[in-house]
């Protein structure tokens, strides 16, 4: 049985697999998407967090 994110459920009705626990163990609020690809194929490194951005408004 797959972990999943009971917060995305009351948004969106359904919640995503966790594919990376450990990752969600350290930090709660991790995003669910992966920017691994980003980083790893153009070298993107994001300068800020969903969260700031969402307080900053």
């Amino acid at each position: 049985m797959s972990k999943q994110i009971p917060e995305a459920s009351m948004y969106s009705g359904n919640s995503p697999e966790i594919r990376d626990p450990e990752r969600y163990a350290a930090n709660p609020y991790a995003s669910v998407f992966d920017g691994s690809l980003a980083r790893e194929v153009l070298g993107f490194r994001p300068t800020s967090s969903w969260r700031e951005i969402v307080n900053a408004e």
